[in-house]
């Protein structure tokens, strides 16, 4: 505020109201609004002015020209009058600060009791509230079955924020995030470029983060299956990248399921029970091999694979007709005082054959 340069001008006082009505994040400006007062403090020392006057609000070089039609003020009545006002609309710095800004306001009243007066001021608009800076951003596998459809989010940043989005594809496309953290719906050894955008709360703006690139787990496999002979065990190594805690195999000629085990990451010696062994034989019929389908169930996910079993020499089977029915013959012999697994030898158009 200032006193006026009249012979009255210190019972008159020029009085600027500076202000902002408005501030736009979405923008990242701020609107100033001056309004241009002339105060009068009641005393005897009134004035009148059936003219028109003028003067001048200057903010931040932005000037606004004024005119009243005329000022009139009563002896012993307190009284302001609006002048006039002006605003602007400034931009902020992109960290959402803002400089200050100056303001200038001038009045002449072309008389001589009031006279003219000027005043500057300045106003520094509130810092804006901009973009969440994405301090760390992750992509991390999960194990267990959850680990070949889904990857956890882990990120921290410098303010808080109230939404969160993810992409798979580097931001061609976004989806809602879950608070959690997890992104399903994915499928098994697929490689896919993760973004991450957050929603600063007070702002309302989004920052995307940097693309991280992670691989889901794979399906539990048979990585390695080898041909091996009747009556052998097998050695079958299975490769479980998620650690999968139930796995079970199979093995099928043709659809006839032959046998069912709970196998276990890395290498299983799978032996075959004389009852399995009796089903195996019943499907070579005439041939001497047989091609058998090995079958890992894991999380829902199947893997398989094939190998050839070999009936070896001129092996035939031992048999017993029980009850109408061959069944297979265990031979035993006693040594000792101890029972060991008995091999049988058949003589067959002159050639000796080993019966398994």
């Amino acid at each position: 505020m200032g006193n006026m340069s009249g012979t009255y001008g210190s019972h008159y006082t020029l009085r600027p109201v500076v202000y902002i009505p408005t501030q736009s994040t979405t923008t990242n400006t701020s609107v100033i609004k001056v309004e241009l007062f002339i105060d009068f403090d009641g005393s005897s020392y009134w004035a009148y002015i059936n003219a028109q006057t003028s003067g001048s609000i200057n903010i931040n070089g932005n000037v606004a020209n004024l005119t009243i039609p005329s000022i009139n003020f009563e002896s012993g009545v307190a009284k302001s009058i609006l002048l006039g006002t002006h605003q602007i609309t400034v931009n902020h710095n992109a960290d959402g600060s803002c400089p200050t800004i100056p303001i200038t306001t001038s009045w002449n009243t072309n008389t001589t009791r009031i006279g003219s007066g000027t005043v500057s001021t300045s106003i520094t608009p509130p810092n804006l509230p901009r973009y969440a800076t994405i301090l760390s951003f992750n992509v991390t596998n999960i194990l267990g079955v959850d680990g070949l459809t889904k990857v956890k989010f882990e990120w921290s940043t410098d303010s808080a924020c109230d939404y969160a989005w993810y992409s798979t594809n580097n931001g061609n496309s976004w989806a809602p995030l879950s608070l959690n953290g997890i992104v399903a719906g994915l499928e098994p050894n697929t490689t896919y470029n993760f973004k991450l955008r957050l929603r600063r709360t007070d702002s309302q703006l989004t920052t995307d983060s940097q693309t991280v690139t992670k691989t889901t787990y794979d399906i539990a496999k048979i990585s390695s299956l080898n041909d091996f002979k009747h009556g052998d065990a097998v050695s079958i190594n299975i490769t479980n990248p998620a650690g999968i805690d139930s796995l079970s195999l199979g093995l099928k000629i043709g659809e006839r399921q032959i046998l069912n085990r709970t196998v276990s990451t890395g290498n299983n010696n799978i032996e075959f029970s004389d009852d399995e062994l009796d089903e195996l034989y019943k499907e070579y019929k005439t041939q001497s091999s047989l091609t058998a389908t090995f079958i890992l169930v894991g999380g829902g996910y199947t893997n398989s694979k094939t190998c050839v079993i070999t009936l070896t020499g001129n092996q035939k089977t031992a048999r017993i007709k029980k009850n109408d029915t061959y069944k297979r013959v265990k031979v035993f012999l006693n040594i000792n005082g101890t029972y060991k697994k008995a091999v049988i030898w058949i003589n067959k158009n002159g050639s000796w054959r080993r019966c398994i």
